[in-house]
Protein backbone atom coordinates (compact mmCIF):
# COMPACT_ATOMS: atom_id res chain seq x y z
CA UNK A 1 0.00 0.00 0.00
CA UNK A 2 1.55 3.45 -0.67
CA UNK A 3 2.35 6.09 2.62
CA UNK A 4 -1.16 6.87 3.13
CA UNK A 5 -1.34 10.47 4.99
CA UNK A 6 1.61 12.72 4.94
CA UNK A 7 0.13 14.34 8.41
CA UNK A 8 3.16 14.16 10.64
CA UNK A 9 4.68 17.78 10.75
CA UNK A 10 5.44 20.07 13.30
CA UNK A 11 2.84 21.87 15.21
CA UNK A 12 0.25 19.08 14.14
CA UNK A 13 -1.30 15.64 14.61
CA UNK A 14 -1.95 14.53 18.16
CA UNK A 15 -4.33 11.65 17.07
CA UNK A 16 -6.00 9.94 13.57
CA UNK A 17 -8.82 7.31 13.85
CA UNK A 18 -9.63 6.02 10.69
CA UNK A 19 -12.84 3.29 10.10
CA UNK A 20 -11.84 -0.05 10.14
CA UNK A 21 -8.84 0.66 11.13
CA UNK A 22 -7.20 2.77 13.85
CA UNK A 23 -4.09 5.28 14.17
CA UNK A 24 -2.71 7.00 17.43
CA UNK A 25 -0.06 9.46 17.64
CA UNK A 26 -0.85 11.70 20.48
CA UNK A 27 0.21 14.91 20.86
CA UNK A 28 -1.64 16.30 24.36
CA UNK A 29 -1.92 19.42 26.16
CA UNK A 30 -1.30 17.77 30.01
CA UNK A 31 -3.87 19.61 32.30
CA UNK A 32 -5.58 16.27 34.63
CA UNK A 33 -3.41 14.82 36.11
CA UNK A 34 -4.41 11.99 37.98
CA UNK A 35 -0.55 10.26 39.02
CA UNK A 36 3.28 10.97 39.16
CA UNK A 37 4.55 10.80 35.28
CA UNK A 38 7.36 9.14 33.55
CA UNK A 39 9.97 11.03 32.75
CA UNK A 40 9.05 11.37 28.58
CA UNK A 41 11.07 10.37 25.62
CA UNK A 42 10.02 12.72 22.77
CA UNK A 43 10.12 16.18 22.91
CA UNK A 44 6.79 17.93 21.83
CA UNK A 45 5.75 19.89 18.46
CA UNK A 46 2.40 21.26 19.13
CA UNK A 47 2.35 24.50 21.69
CA UNK A 48 0.51 24.05 24.75
CA UNK A 49 -0.02 26.02 27.80
CA UNK A 50 1.17 25.04 31.26
CA UNK A 51 1.53 26.14 34.12
CA UNK A 52 4.83 25.66 36.19
CA UNK A 53 4.19 24.73 39.50
CA UNK A 54 6.38 23.83 42.60
CA UNK A 55 6.15 20.03 42.32
CA UNK A 56 9.58 19.23 41.22
CA UNK A 57 13.04 19.36 42.28
CA UNK A 58 16.76 19.87 40.54
CA UNK A 59 19.03 16.68 41.87
CA UNK A 60 21.31 16.51 38.82
CA UNK A 61 18.59 16.29 36.64
CA UNK A 62 14.77 17.51 36.65
CA UNK A 63 12.09 15.07 37.93
CA UNK A 64 8.33 14.94 36.38
CA UNK A 65 6.02 15.37 39.46
CA UNK A 66 2.24 16.30 39.21
CA UNK A 67 1.52 17.99 36.58
CA UNK A 68 4.63 19.19 34.93
CA UNK A 69 6.43 16.77 32.57
CA UNK A 70 9.84 18.02 31.82
CA UNK A 71 12.71 16.55 29.10
CA UNK A 72 15.85 15.98 30.47
CA UNK A 73 18.34 13.88 28.49
CA UNK A 74 21.34 15.43 30.23
CA UNK A 75 23.63 16.06 32.43
CA UNK A 76 25.66 19.28 33.88
CA UNK A 77 26.00 22.85 36.26
CA UNK A 78 22.51 24.44 36.03
CA UNK A 79 22.96 27.46 35.60
CA UNK A 80 19.67 29.37 35.36
CA UNK A 81 15.77 28.76 35.84
CA UNK A 82 13.84 30.99 33.49
CA UNK A 83 10.43 29.02 34.27
CA UNK A 84 9.07 30.47 37.99
CA UNK A 85 6.85 29.30 39.78
CA UNK A 86 3.23 29.83 38.90
CA UNK A 87 4.49 30.73 35.24
CA UNK A 88 2.13 29.97 32.58
CA UNK A 89 4.74 28.51 29.63
CA UNK A 90 4.58 27.13 26.11
CA UNK A 91 5.21 23.60 25.30
CA UNK A 92 9.35 23.97 24.16
CA UNK A 93 9.68 26.97 26.57
CA UNK A 94 13.45 27.12 28.40
CA UNK A 95 13.02 25.60 31.76
CA UNK A 96 16.51 25.00 32.96
CA UNK A 97 19.72 26.29 31.63
CA UNK A 98 22.54 24.03 31.67
CA UNK A 99 26.18 25.20 31.38
CA UNK A 100 26.89 24.81 27.46
CA UNK A 101 30.67 26.50 27.25
CA UNK A 102 32.21 22.98 26.85
CA UNK A 103 29.46 21.81 25.07
CA UNK A 104 30.03 24.19 22.18
CA UNK A 105 33.82 24.03 21.65
CA UNK A 106 33.27 20.64 21.55
CA UNK A 107 30.83 21.18 18.59
CA UNK A 108 33.58 23.56 17.20
CA UNK A 109 36.16 20.79 17.36
CA UNK A 110 33.82 18.18 15.96
CA UNK A 111 32.37 20.32 12.86
CA UNK A 112 36.01 20.95 11.90
CA UNK A 113 36.81 17.59 12.06
CA UNK A 114 33.43 16.38 10.01
CA UNK A 115 34.18 19.08 7.42
CA UNK A 116 37.69 18.17 6.88
CA UNK A 117 37.25 14.43 6.78
CA UNK A 118 34.42 14.90 4.15
CA UNK A 119 37.11 17.09 1.79
CA UNK A 120 39.41 14.13 2.32
CA UNK A 121 37.10 12.10 1.29
CA UNK A 122 35.96 13.68 -2.01
CA UNK A 123 39.85 14.22 -2.85
CA UNK A 124 40.62 10.34 -2.19
CA UNK A 125 37.75 9.20 -4.56
CA UNK A 126 39.21 11.50 -7.09
CA UNK A 127 42.35 9.71 -6.70
CA UNK A 128 40.37 6.53 -7.05
CA UNK A 129 38.72 7.45 -10.19
CA UNK A 130 42.05 7.76 -11.51
CA UNK A 131 43.32 4.26 -10.39
CA UNK A 132 45.79 6.00 -8.23
CA UNK A 133 44.97 4.32 -5.23
CA UNK A 134 43.07 0.80 -3.72
CA UNK A 135 39.94 0.18 -2.90
CA UNK A 136 41.10 0.42 0.90
CA UNK A 137 42.12 4.00 1.03
CA UNK A 138 39.05 4.78 -0.10
CA UNK A 139 37.13 2.41 2.22
CA UNK A 140 39.01 4.33 4.90
CA UNK A 141 38.23 7.35 3.95
CA UNK A 142 34.51 6.66 3.99
CA UNK A 143 34.83 5.45 7.16
CA UNK A 144 36.50 8.38 8.45
CA UNK A 145 33.77 10.50 7.19
CA UNK A 146 31.15 8.81 8.84
CA UNK A 147 32.73 8.62 11.99
CA UNK A 148 33.57 12.15 12.25
CA UNK A 149 30.34 12.66 11.21
CA UNK A 150 28.29 10.56 13.81
CA UNK A 151 30.86 12.46 16.05
CA UNK A 152 29.44 15.76 14.95
CA UNK A 153 26.11 15.00 15.38
CA UNK A 154 26.84 13.75 19.13
CA UNK A 155 28.49 16.76 19.74
CA UNK A 156 25.14 18.88 17.97
CA UNK A 157 22.78 16.58 20.38
CA UNK A 158 24.66 17.39 23.58
CA UNK A 159 24.54 20.93 22.93
CA UNK A 160 20.87 21.26 21.82
CA UNK A 161 20.38 19.35 25.23
CA UNK A 162 22.01 21.87 27.54
CA UNK A 163 18.36 23.58 27.59
CA UNK A 164 15.87 21.43 29.38
CA UNK A 165 12.12 22.32 27.87
CA UNK A 166 8.55 22.27 28.50
CA UNK A 167 6.99 19.48 27.19
CA UNK A 168 3.14 17.79 27.30
CA UNK A 169 2.60 14.56 28.40
CA UNK A 170 -0.65 12.43 29.37
CA UNK A 171 -2.41 9.00 28.02
CA UNK A 172 -5.43 8.45 26.22
CA UNK A 173 -7.73 5.43 26.82
CA UNK A 174 -9.20 3.61 23.79
CA UNK A 175 -12.60 1.97 24.55
CA UNK A 176 -14.79 0.24 21.94
CA UNK A 177 -18.37 -0.55 22.06
CA UNK A 178 -20.97 -2.06 19.98
CA UNK A 179 -24.69 -2.16 18.92
CA UNK A 180 -24.39 -4.55 16.64
CA UNK A 181 -24.40 -7.77 18.48
CA UNK A 182 -26.05 -10.56 17.28
CA UNK A 183 -27.57 -13.60 19.56
CA UNK A 184 -24.74 -14.80 21.70
CA UNK A 185 -22.18 -12.40 21.06
CA UNK A 186 -22.07 -10.40 23.85
CA UNK A 187 -20.04 -10.57 26.81
CA UNK A 188 -20.94 -12.11 29.86
CA UNK A 189 -19.60 -12.41 33.42
CA UNK A 190 -18.66 -15.70 32.58
CA UNK A 191 -17.32 -15.68 28.94
CA UNK A 192 -15.86 -13.18 26.60
CA UNK A 193 -17.67 -11.65 24.01
CA UNK A 194 -18.63 -8.18 22.23
CA UNK A 195 -18.95 -5.24 24.39
CA UNK A 196 -22.14 -4.39 24.34
CA UNK A 197 -23.33 -0.86 24.09
CA UNK A 198 -27.13 -1.70 24.80
CA UNK A 199 -26.43 -2.01 28.92
CA UNK A 200 -25.53 1.43 28.66
CA UNK A 201 -25.24 1.61 32.34
CA UNK A 202 -22.40 -0.83 31.76
CA UNK A 203 -20.79 1.16 29.26
CA UNK A 204 -21.21 4.40 31.13
CA UNK A 205 -18.92 2.73 34.09
CA UNK A 206 -16.28 1.57 31.53
CA UNK A 207 -15.72 5.03 30.11
CA UNK A 208 -16.06 6.20 33.91
CA UNK A 209 -13.45 3.70 34.75
CA UNK A 210 -11.05 4.68 32.12
CA UNK A 211 -11.25 8.32 32.87
CA UNK A 212 -10.38 7.83 35.96
CA UNK A 213 -7.12 5.80 34.84
CA UNK A 214 -6.12 8.11 31.70
CA UNK A 215 -5.98 11.66 30.27
CA UNK A 216 -8.35 11.60 27.61
CA UNK A 217 -10.73 8.87 26.42
CA UNK A 218 -11.79 7.72 22.86
CA UNK A 219 -14.62 5.50 22.46
CA UNK A 220 -14.61 3.12 19.02
CA UNK A 221 -18.58 2.63 18.47
CA UNK A 222 -19.99 0.28 16.41
CA UNK A 223 -23.51 1.51 15.85
CA UNK A 224 -25.96 2.56 12.73
CA UNK A 225 -27.72 1.36 9.92
CA UNK A 226 -25.99 0.40 7.04
CA UNK A 227 -25.82 3.05 3.64
CA UNK A 228 -27.70 5.85 6.04
CA UNK A 229 -25.50 9.31 5.58
CA UNK A 230 -27.35 10.12 8.59
CA UNK A 231 -27.10 9.65 12.33
CA UNK A 232 -30.28 8.25 14.13
CA UNK A 233 -31.91 10.51 16.89
CA UNK A 234 -31.22 7.44 18.92
CA UNK A 235 -27.28 7.65 18.19
CA UNK A 236 -26.96 11.24 18.90
CA UNK A 237 -28.50 10.72 22.39
CA UNK A 238 -26.17 8.11 22.88
CA UNK A 239 -23.16 10.23 22.22
CA UNK A 240 -23.95 12.88 24.34
CA UNK A 241 -24.38 9.84 26.91
CA UNK A 242 -20.91 8.80 26.26
CA UNK A 243 -19.49 12.60 26.30
CA UNK A 244 -21.22 13.59 29.38
CA UNK A 245 -20.01 9.85 31.17
CA UNK A 246 -15.97 11.88 29.96
CA UNK A 247 -15.12 10.89 26.53
CA UNK A 248 -13.47 13.37 24.53
CA UNK A 249 -13.97 11.58 21.35
CA UNK A 250 -16.60 9.77 19.89
CA UNK A 251 -15.62 7.74 17.02
CA UNK A 252 -18.05 5.52 14.85
CA UNK A 253 -18.34 3.07 12.29
CA UNK A 254 -20.88 0.52 10.34
CA UNK A 255 -22.43 2.11 7.85
CA UNK A 256 -19.73 1.67 5.77
CA UNK A 257 -20.32 5.02 4.35
CA UNK A 258 -19.21 8.91 5.96
CA UNK A 259 -21.27 10.28 8.11
CA UNK A 260 -20.76 13.80 9.32
CA UNK A 261 -18.85 15.57 12.55
CA UNK A 262 -20.38 17.30 15.04
CA UNK A 263 -19.58 18.94 18.61
CA UNK A 264 -20.93 17.54 21.96
CA UNK A 265 -20.17 20.25 24.95
CA UNK A 266 -16.22 19.49 24.89
CA UNK A 267 -16.26 16.27 23.17
CA UNK A 268 -16.15 15.40 19.14
CA UNK A 269 -18.44 12.65 17.61
CA UNK A 270 -17.51 11.34 14.27
CA UNK A 271 -20.88 9.36 13.98
CA UNK A 272 -19.52 7.11 10.92
CA UNK A 273 -15.78 7.72 9.80
CA UNK A 274 -17.15 5.05 6.84
CA UNK A 275 -14.73 2.29 5.32
CA UNK A 276 -10.66 2.43 5.19
CA UNK A 277 -9.24 -0.34 3.44
CA UNK A 278 -12.64 -2.60 1.98
CA UNK A 279 -13.43 -4.56 -1.34
CA UNK A 280 -16.25 -2.69 -2.90
CA UNK A 281 -15.39 0.75 -4.98
CA UNK A 282 -18.66 2.48 -5.66
CA UNK A 283 -19.85 5.87 -4.35
CA UNK A 284 -20.61 6.63 -1.90
CA UNK A 285 -19.27 4.00 0.04
CA UNK A 286 -15.54 4.33 -1.78
CA UNK A 287 -15.45 8.08 -0.02
CA UNK A 288 -13.29 7.59 3.11
CA UNK A 289 -11.25 9.83 5.76
CA UNK A 290 -8.96 10.21 8.58
CA UNK A 291 -10.31 12.01 11.34
CA UNK A 292 -7.60 13.97 13.12
CA UNK A 293 -8.21 15.43 16.81
CA UNK A 294 -6.10 17.99 19.29
CA UNK A 295 -6.61 16.82 22.69
CA UNK A 296 -6.86 19.69 25.01
CA UNK A 297 -7.70 21.02 28.48
CA UNK A 298 -11.35 21.00 28.36
CA UNK A 299 -11.48 18.13 25.86
CA UNK A 300 -11.14 18.21 22.04
CA UNK A 301 -10.21 21.56 20.98
CA UNK A 302 -9.87 20.92 16.81
CA UNK A 303 -10.43 18.68 14.34
CA UNK A 304 -9.94 17.92 10.72
CA UNK A 305 -11.15 16.00 7.99
CA UNK A 306 -8.47 14.12 5.64
CA UNK A 307 -10.16 12.75 2.72
CA UNK A 308 -9.39 9.68 0.48
CA UNK A 309 -11.16 7.52 -2.10
CA UNK A 310 -10.47 3.65 -1.83
CA UNK A 311 -9.47 2.25 -5.32
CA UNK A 312 -10.28 -1.01 -7.08
CA UNK A 313 -7.94 -2.96 -5.10
CA UNK A 314 -9.37 -1.76 -1.88
CA UNK A 315 -6.60 0.65 -0.86
CA UNK A 316 -7.78 4.49 0.18
CA UNK A 317 -5.83 7.37 -1.84
CA UNK A 318 -5.50 10.45 -0.49
CA UNK A 319 -7.62 13.06 -2.21
CA UNK A 320 -6.04 16.56 -2.47
CA UNK A 321 -6.64 20.03 -4.21
CA UNK A 322 -10.28 20.29 -5.59
CA UNK A 323 -11.27 17.11 -4.93
CA UNK A 324 -10.04 17.17 -1.07
CA UNK A 325 -11.71 20.67 -0.57
CA UNK A 326 -15.04 18.80 -2.32
CA UNK A 327 -14.99 15.80 -0.08
CA UNK A 328 -14.71 18.33 2.87
CA UNK A 329 -17.00 19.68 2.01
CA UNK A 330 -19.60 17.23 2.07
CA UNK A 331 -18.59 15.54 4.89
CA UNK A 332 -19.64 18.62 6.60
CA UNK A 333 -22.76 18.88 4.48
CA UNK A 334 -23.38 15.68 6.37
CA UNK A 335 -23.29 17.28 10.31
CA UNK A 336 -26.54 17.05 12.04
CA UNK A 337 -28.83 20.58 11.60
CA UNK A 338 -25.90 21.18 8.36
CA UNK A 339 -28.43 20.70 5.83
CA UNK A 340 -28.29 17.34 4.54
CA UNK A 341 -29.21 15.64 7.76
CA UNK A 342 -31.60 16.65 10.24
Amino acid sequence: MKSLFPLVRRGHIPLLLAGMLLFGACTQDKSREKRPLDLPSVSITRPGFRTVSDGFSILGSVQAVNELAVLSETSGKIIGMPAKIGLTVTAGAPLVLIDKDLREAALIAAEAAYTKAAKDAERVATLHADKLISDADIEAARLGEATARSQYLVAKKELENTTICSTIGGTVAFLGLSQIVPAGWAATANGPGVASLFDLGASIAAIRAARAEADFVVVMVHWGIEGDLCPTPADESLAASLIQAGADVVAGGHPHVLQGVSRIGPGLVDFSLGDFVWYADNAPGNLTALLSTDLGPGGTTGYEIHPARIDGTGSPQPLAGADASSASAYVASLAPGAGACP
